[in-house]
């Protein structure tokens, strides 16, 4: 069951969640034209990144993607954030000092951008917006994958010491691709990124990266699996990596659910998550 290739696949980056399974309506002839997408979700991640302390990050996401033609499309994130971080007091023992640290951020099923945990402290509030914007360079064929730059810009709408953001411009540019490969959706999608300086760490450019397999069910369920990393962002970090299993299902041509279960593989990395996402295509 082969079906055509998703405009939606690419709303913020390759390996967007809810866009996946809209490769079933991708080229409904009947989809009024310019193309809109919502997508508001719920997702939770907790780990101690290596630290003596659980921190836990609740997100809520609104996406809102408009694709003017059927190779052009924009994607804005506007996230909204709640940290908490206890610490783990042994019995006898004084709690660890407050500390922080650096790990690498994720927007909507992907690593990208780093962001700073301040350790015994709870924050809520605004996270930082992103803005990206791709282009389709190559349809797939028979013989060759789907070709897909794009370019990914990060703004300051949270300053750095409330721990939700880092205060900085951050950019990127990556590049996408995809194939059927029979009943296997194929995808591979790497960034460079340029973080913003920071007066708490001395950043480093860095790659982002991710491979994920997905297998229509039905007609309208689909399930994956992906493997998302990235290399440290500071000096004697280390590299972030977790793996992601997903399943989707649209009820209809403009109505979706997706949710996640993921799993952190390095200290960088949270040790689990999970998230629930709907979205609205008109």
């Amino acid at each position: 069951m082969q079906t055509e290739l998703p405009l939606q696949l690419f709303v913020t980056r390759l390996f967007l969640l809810l866009a996946i399974p809209a490769l079933l309506f991708a080229h409904d002839a009947t989809a009024a034209e310019p193309r809109f997408l919502l997508s508001l979700g719920y997702d939770v991640t907790t780990g101690k990144y290596g630290t003596q302390v659980i921190t836990t990050t609740q997100r809520i996401p609104l996406v809102i993607a408009f694709y003017p033609t059927e190779r052009l499309g924009f994607s804005l994130e506007i996230p909204y954030i709640v940290q908490s971080s206890s610490p783990l007091q042994p019995v006898g023992q004084p709690p660890p000092p407050r500390d922080s640290v650096v790990v690498i951020g994720s927007n909507t099923g992907t690593l990208v951008g780093p962001r700073i945990i301040t350790l015994g402290e709870s924050r809520r509030g605004l996270g930082d917006i992103s803005l990206s914007v791709d282009y389709t360079l190559m349809e797939e064929s028979d013989t060759a994958p789907l070709l897909r730059p794009s370019l990914y810009v990060k703004f300051p709408t949270t300053d750095e010491a409330n721990g939700l953001g880092t205060g900085e411009f951050d950019f990127g540019a990556g590049i996408g691709v995809a194939k059927w490969l029979g009943n296997w959706f194929v995808a591979l999608d790497g960034m460079y990124m340029m973080p913003g300086t920071s007066a708490q760490y001395q950043s480093d450019n860095y790659w982002t990266y991710t491979a994920a397999v997905d297998y229509p069910l039905t007609e309208r369920l689909f399930a994956g699996l992906a493997l998302s990393g990235s290399k440290t962002v500071v000096d004697g970090g280390s590299n972030a990596l977790e793996t992601r299993v997903n399943v989707s299902y649209w009820p209809s041509s403009t109505v979706g659910w997706s949710g996640y279960l993921s799993t952190g593989l390095t200290d960088a990395s949270a040790d689990f998550g999970s998230g629930l996402f709907g979205s609205y295509r008109f």
